[in-house]
């Protein structure tokens, strides 16, 4: 947090800021894991410089999540203003289509995530294109699969977003950058790599 300091908004005039940190360990299942995405009546606001940050600011995120989750739904996704697919609540999405994965670019209200770069990187050695480009409701639900990236979950295929149903988790695109990055990680952790 920006620190202790004078009532209203703006910041002291020498902030003293306080970090705070926490550890939990990693619920067994967590990562790769499906998930089920509603569709959020909160819109994400792409002018916001917040919408480029990870705060502590996530109230519209927990309202969608319990919103989602009352429809039957893990997450929730969030247009921006001007309609177009954000990301979800707890991470970046990204449409299969054909050989390409595509992902909206950060003005579109996104989070420059630590996998989604990892995913974009990945993509080219695995034969497949990587795109940052606005993405449409309609352009997900073309969309051969759909995955979500976070740093827990890694790729999450997705199985459902509102009514329509992908199968996601056995898409060779999906599958693929699921083992490129799982190879990573074990090499940057000093693992032997699984074959």
């Amino acid at each position: 947090t920006r620190g202790a300091g004078p009532r209203g908004l703006r910041p002291p005039a020498a902030p003293r800021p306080v970090l705070w940190a926490a550890v939990a360990p990693l619920r067994p299942g967590t990562a790769f894991s499906e998930v089920s995405l509603g569709w959020s009546a909160i819109r994400r606001n792409e002018t916001s410089p917040a919408s480029r940050h990870k705060t502590l600011g996530y109230l519209d995120a927990v309202l969608a999540a319990e919103a989602a989750a009352q429809d039957g739904h893990d997450e929730a996704v969030f247009l921006n203003t001007a309609g177009r697919v954000a990301c979800a609540g707890i991470g970046t999405l990204f449409a299969v289509s054909g050989r390409e994965v595509a992902t909206p670019p950060l003005d579109e209200g996104v989070l420059a995530g630590i996998v989604r770069a990892r995913v974009l990187a990945l993509a080219p050695g695995l034969r497949l294109g990587a795109a940052e480009r606005p993405l449409t409701p309609e352009d997900l639900a073309q969309a051969d699969a759909v995955f979500l990236t976070n740093s827990l979950r890694l790729v999450a295929p997705v199985r459902r977003i509102g009514d329509r149903d992908y199968a996601s988790a056995g898409h060779p695109a999906v599958l693929a950058l699921r083992e490129a990055l799982s190879r990573e990680i074990a090499q940057a952790c000093g693992m032997a790599v699984e074959s």
